[in-house]
């Protein structure tokens, strides 16, 4: 199960890194970034940084309740 969230963890990393180069590459955000960024408020990277981080936590928490030392 471990390996599915890292592979998640890969994918959202990944996502964070294109949003940042679009920019500088001079490339067109996606559309759905487009139309649901105006919606929510969120890009498409900080939906990345959003599950990046909340499956580390998830990840933390139980390596530290399986083993707290």
């Amino acid at each position: 199960m471990s390996n599915n969230f890292n592979l998640l963890r890969l994918l959202f990393s990944v996502a964070v890194v294109l949003s940042h180069c679009a920019p500088l590459l001079n490339m067109p955000s996606p559309l759905i970034e487009r139309y649901l960024g105006d919606f929510i408020g969120l890009s498409f990277g900080g939906y990345a940084v959003h599950g990046f981080f909340a499956i580390s936590g998830y990840l933390i928490t139980k390596s530290y309740l399986r083993n707290p030392n």
